[in-house]
């Protein structure tokens, strides 16, 4: 904005107020002479920046920008698109480090197959257009579960809840005709991308806990992705010497043990009846099936011990958990931290906050257009 004035020709002039019911913005559009004074415009994205949106953000409340304010925000400022491909839906939104998520949403899949995937993501592109404008968007940033090929750019390995989507390289979703840059990594690690990046933590472990295990590393600021793009595969670490058959195809893995579907197979085993259960249903049985309790009191420990393992090989400044299953209470923090903690030697015990996510399913997304703009202004 100070650098393009004459670009500007209409301004979002914004109020806050404390009133009974909260914190409010009020907004009022002004149209501007050109070339734009600077400092009104100056004064409100400060404010916005500075005061408003990190007041939201530490009380938790989401918010979401009306379209044509976005269109104004993104005059001001660099807006990215990010997309995290879950595997039920895509979600997308579009911001910044700075502003968050100024627009949030979801679409199904309801088709598996790569044809379906792409006309998804098309439908992304002109939402984007259609709201804001692809010529305001300066990068997109692509999530997605599975491990990714550093040199070959490609997913490689298995993928349970996509099976089509393995060999592919992220990137290939954006049609040629959109020239705008495009980047892409793990879904768990623009998790920990995210939510270190949000809280001010250069470096960082982040764990999400869900249908399987994922696990990102932070070092100064950036993803860590080793020689191959493979680093962070804390749910395949070897737990069990022989153990359980793990998704992976390897035995004994910590995913095979302490994920949702890697509990769900150990019940099984003992009786087919838990095989459909729902985690919501395994959980509303826990306090009265010992089998139910004495499994994820089992997956827990073995969790705990990895976690702690995972902290004084990488010496973090936070762990952070997250993912479906905490968010549903398979495990508590509380008790994660205790545990983990008493397998700490001192120094990392008493240095290593242990925390949970904060961000929800929108992490996936913050981490997405994080990366973008990271990547496009590498510091």
């Amino acid at each position: 904005l100070y650098r393009h004035p004459n670009r500007v020709k209409h301004a979002v002039v914004g109020v806050v107020q404390w009133q009974s019911t909260g914190l409010w913005f009020r907004a009022l559009w002004v149209r501007l002479p050109s070339p734009t004074p600077l400092f009104p415009f100056g004064f409100a994205l400060g404010l916005w920046q500075k005061i408003v949106n990190p007041a939201l953000q530490s009380s938790h409340i989401s918010i979401i920008i009306h379209p044509t304010l976005s269109i104004i925000i993104g005059i001001a400022m660099s807006i990215f698109l990010g997309i995290d491909i879950g595997g039920s839906s895509l979600k997308y939104g579009w911001g910044s480090l700075h502003s968050r998520l100024l627009h949030f949403g979801t679409l199904k899949i309801q088709q598996r197959n790569l044809q379906h995937l792409h006309s998804l993501t098309k439908e992304i592109l002109e939402l984007a257009d259609s709201s804001l404008g692809l010529q305001n968007i300066s990068a997109i940033g692509i999530g997605s579960a599975g491990i990714i090929d550093s040199n070959t750019r490609l997913l490689t390995g298995v993928n349970p809840n996509l099976p089509f989507w393995t060999n592919q390289c992220p990137a290939d979703l954006i049609p040629s005709s959109c020239k705008l840059p495009v980047y892409f990594d793990n879904d768990a690690n623009l998790m920990a991308l995210a939510e270190a990046s949000i809280s001010g933590y250069s470096n960082a472990l982040g764990i999400t806990i869900g249908s399987g295990i994922g696990c990102g590393i932070i070092v100064n600021g950036k993803v860590y992705q080793g020689a191959h793009g493979f680093a962070g595969e804390l749910g395949h670490v070897c737990v069990v010497s022989h153990g359980a058959a793990c998704s992976c195809g390897k035995m004994g893995c910590l995913e095979a043990y302490c994920s949702v579907n890697g509990l769900r197979s150990r019940l099984a085993e003992v009786n087919p009846v838990y095989t459909n259960l729902e985690l919501s249903e395994i959980l509303q049985q826990r306090d009265t099936d010992k089998l139910i309790n004495d499994t994820i009191a089992s997956g827990e420990s073995l969790l705990c011990r990895t976690l702690a393992n995972a902290i004084t090989f990488f010496d973090p400044e936070v762990l952070i958990v997250g993912g479906g299953g905490m968010e549903a209470g398979l495990y508590s923090i509380e008790i994660l931290s205790k545990e983990i903690t008493s397998f700490l030697a001192q120094p990392n015990a008493d240095r290593t906050a242990i925390r949970k996510a904060l961000q929800g399913n929108k992490a996936g997304v913050l981490g997405a257009i994080i990366l973008a703009e990271q990547s496009l202004s590498p510091i």
